[in-house]
Parts: structure tokens; C-alpha cells; sequence
């Protein structure tokens, strides 16, 4: 079983390349996916 699997929908997928668990040096494109979903979903 995945982490996914406990997820509510709608379920989104980003990966990240080279983010470790603090996400360093990838804030700017999680902060993008994060505000593009908000903007989708919560509009």
C-alpha cells in the first residue's frame, strides 16, 4: 500500500529531482505546484 492510497481526491503527483525530506534547494518549484493546485482547487 502507498501513501497515495490514503490520500483524498483529487490525488496530484509532483516530483521533485534532487529534493531530500526538507525539500532543499526545491522550495520555489514546490511552492509552484502547491499554489497551482490551490488555484484549481480552491478557486
Amino acid at each position: 500500500m502507498t501513501t497515495t492510497a490514503h490520500a483524498a481526491e483529487p490525488k496530484l503527483g509532483t516530483l521533485l529531482p534532487r529534493a531530500n525530506h526538507l525539500y532543499s534547494c526545491q522550495l520555489e518549484p514546490l511552492h509552484a505546484a502547491l499554489a497551482g493546485w490551490l488555484k484549481e482547487h480552491c478557486s
